[in-house]
């Protein structure tokens, strides 16, 4: 997995091609609950991908273990928030050391993010690449059939 979102934070950002293909495609496994608040908050990707509908009905609810519910009750306090503020900076810290070199500042704020609403880790930049090749195809198009398709933003 290279891209975690709080619960408290389910709506996903980019709203492009790209990633309403990630949610389409989506398959949930494991708490009904927050798929289904995850699919409202994101609906929009089916202004991209009309046709495919979401299936939450057949998901497991999510009850937390003794010790889930313990950790997440220890650390909810000075300490824990301490460590996650810590934790947030340095990964974003060794990110930027591993990978700022090889992309532009603009492409690395959109490949790496760590924060409390989303930590995403997309070294190779996959997203950006799938979208300037969508709006090649784009500008053929236009082109070869003078038919405007608006470009994709990431």
């Amino acid at each position: 997995m290279n891209y975690f979102i709080s619960s408290e934070h389910l709506e996903i950002e980019e709203k492009n091609i790209f990633t309403a293909t990630e949610i389409a495609t989506l398959i949930p496994l494991h708490g009904d609950k927050i798929f289904q608040d995850f699919f409202e908050k994101n609906n929009w990707y089916q202004n991209f991908i009309p046709n495919k509908k979401t299936n939450t009905e057949n998901l497991i609810s999510f009850k937390k273990s003794k010790i889930t519910a313990f950790s997440e009750y220890f650390y909810s306090g000075f300490i824990g928030k301490a460590i996650e503020k810590t934790s947030f900076k340095l990964t974003l810290y060794f990110w930027k050391i591993k990978f700022r070199k090889k992309m532009s500042s603009e492409d690395f704020a959109l490949a790496f993010k760590s924060s409390k609403k989303v930590s995403k880790h997309h070294p190779s930049n996959f997203q950006k690449k799938v979208i300037d090749a969508i709006n090649l195809k784009y500008d053929f198009v236009k082109e070869k059939f003078q038919i405007e398709i608006p470009k994709e933003h990431v």
